[in-house]
């Protein structure tokens, strides 16, 4: 019988191949390293009666099911993924008895848990990464998450993980960063709070509105360059344009100096 430590060192030593995109030509463990899934593992161990919801599976699953939580809820539609971790926990003797594997996108599954009222103490997001996907993961989230619970973030090299991460950390009476490893970020929630409120009395949202009216045009969908940084390029032109003018008249002077040694 294969104790819990030998799969944890089995896991960690040898981390499995689960996710293909192309048939098995070329794999990729997952978008963790054994300093996430390590984290992710003490995390769950650290919380009595530990409950984990997270919005795609891999690595993250079996990291989570070593730490045996009460309860783990983990969302993804690829069928052929499902099976390899199943595999995987199956050969090494990995308990999957606390495993609510659900085949299905997030942003349909999570409103049924909510409704549901299910609460969670570790929520994890890294199923599907575009827009607006991401921020129904953080809604439905969010609202299960308990007080005091943690919730991570994947990939914020993605620009719609780190408008997420953006907003998160300019919440700081809900959020506190706790764990940063670089494309992944943990966070604390601090509230009993089931919503993340209205757009005015989210920070975030507010400085960008500012930042925009003050631009001169809260209407463009472009980026728009601050006033002091408009101010400093006009500056540099001008610089310009007086260099061009004291080129000018120093080459115009040279040659009138030329003209007269010459006459």
């Amino acid at each position: 019988m294969v104790t819990n430590q030998q799969s944890r060192k089995a896991f960690f030593d040898n981390i499995p191949l689960l996710h293909t995109w192309d048939g098995g030509n070329s794999w990729n463990t997952g978008g963790f390293k054994s300093v996430q899934l390590n984290y992710f593992l003490d995390l769950a161990e650290s919380i009595p009666d530990c409950e984990v919801i997270e919005t795609g599976s891999g690595n993250s699953t079996i990291s989570f099911l070593l730490a045996n939580p009460k309860k783990l809820v983990s969302i993804s539609p690829q069928s052929e993924l499902w099976l390899r971790i199943k595999n995987y926990c199956e050969k090494n003797e990995i308990s999957m008895k606390n495993l609510e594997s659900i085949m299905g996108k997030s942003e349909w599954e999570l409103p049924k848990l909510a409704v549901e009222k299910n609460e969670f103490d570790i929520g994890l997001i890294d199923g599907c990464h575009g827009w607006p996907t991401t921020f129904i993961d953080l809604f439905y989230i969010y609202h299960m998450l308990r007080i005091d619970g943690y919730l991570i973030i994947d990939d914020i090299q993605l620009h719609s993980i780190k408008e997420i991460a953006n907003f998160l950390i300019s919440e700081s009476t809900k959020f506190e960063l706790v764990a940063n490893f670089g494309k992944t970020l943990v966070f604390k929630k601090l509230t009993h709070d089931l919503e993340l409120g209205e757009w005015n009395h989210q920070k975030y949202i507010i400085d960008k509105t500012n930042e925009a009216r003050d631009s001169g045009n809260e209407f463009v969908l472009h980026k728009v360059a601050s006033k002091d940084s408009r101010n400093l390029k006009k500056g540099w032109r001008l610089m310009g344009n007086l260099l061009i003018l004291v080129i000018r008249a120093c080459n115009w002077t040279l040659l009138r100096i030329r003209n007269s040694s010459v006459s």
